[in-house]
């Protein structure tokens, strides 16, 4: 069985991420709505720990960058 699940946690390592940028107000607006749902916006870290809970073994996480919005030059 595979599962791929985002663990959401949008950040810049060019600095260039504002709270005025759209990404960011994305997902404080995402998050909120989730919180208020009674839902984890973040689940992925804690998937390998209720998989192995619901009795699965040999359970693997990988984690994997994905960047979006507007890349360096050159990157």
């Amino acid at each position: 069985m595979q599962v791929a699940e985002y663990q959401l946690h949008v950040q810049s390592s060019s600095g260039r991420l504002t709270e005025q940028s759209a990404v960011y107000r994305w997902w404080q607006a995402y998050a909120r709505a989730m919180r208020e749902l009674n839902r984890e916006p973040r689940i992925g870290p804690s998937l390998k720990g209720h998989a192995e809970a619901a009795g699965l073994r040999d359970v693997q996480l990988e984690y994997k960058r994905l960047p979006i919005g507007d890349w360096e030059q050159g990157a």
